[in-house]
């Protein structure tokens, strides 16, 4: 098991290696297409040490596919969907709750590209519409479910770079600023038109590109 860890290693590092030595950054023309995307997933479980025994287990799973035309060289406009799902379970001895999350959005926005050696520096700006729904579900004595519904905008501000190992497909890291405004529908008074300002970090997403 340890020599085809060990193998897959060599492969992953030697492939960026090797097209380092062929292939180069260059200036992107008008009209080239690009497509692309990431996938994220993380998962953590915690254990808390109190009467209860608590238990907290946490998995999120996203998927943003994208696709651009560059209507100057190196400045592309770009479409993307995003979507993802979060399930929180909080266990105790005597009852457990289920949260489950359903998010998606499409964003539309710019990017410059940068061509450095043998990487492109880029810099963009999107915003869009996002819909979110909360299922929570608490089990007791008898089952008692609610449903939180937010709907909203956002904008991200994000920067990277963009490896090429072939002439049309590099592998991008980067980080992104998101700015996020939307309206809370919930079923009970309280929970009912709250409005919702959030700003978060994103560090060092990975993803794909391809330029044909």
């Amino acid at each position: 098991m340890k020599n085809i860890l060990f193998s897959l290693f060599l492969l992953t590092v030697s492939i960026p290696v090797a097209g380092a030595t062929q292939f180069k950054a260059d200036v992107i023309p008008q009209g080239t297409m690009l497509a692309g995307g990431f996938v994220t997933f993380s998962w953590s479980k915690e254990s808390i040490d109190d009467q209860q025994d608590t238990k907290v287990t946490e998995q999120i799973l996203g998927f943003s596919p994208m696709a651009g035309i560059f209507v100057y060289p190196n400045l592309a406009l770009m479409v993307s969907v995003n979507l993802s799902r979060e399930e929180a379970e909080s266990r105790l001895q005597s009852t457990s709750t289920i949260e489950k999350t359903d998010m998606y959005g499409a964003m539309g926005g710019i990017r410059y590209y940068i061509p450095t050696g043998k990487i492109y520096l880029y810099a963009g700006l999107m915003g869009g519409m996002y819909k979110k729904e909360a299922q929570t579900k608490l089990d007791d004595i008898v089952d008692v479910e609610s449903t939180l519904k937010t709907k909203g905008y956002q904008f991200n501000l994000h920067g990277g770079i963009l490896y090429m190992l072939t002439k049309n497909i590099g592998l991008e890291l980067g980080v992104q600023f998101i700015y996020t405004k939307g309206e809370v529908d919930g079923e009970t008074p309280t929970e009912q038109n709250q409005d919702l300002t959030d700003y978060s970090f994103a560090l060092g997403y990975f993803g794909i590109q391809a330029l044909f």
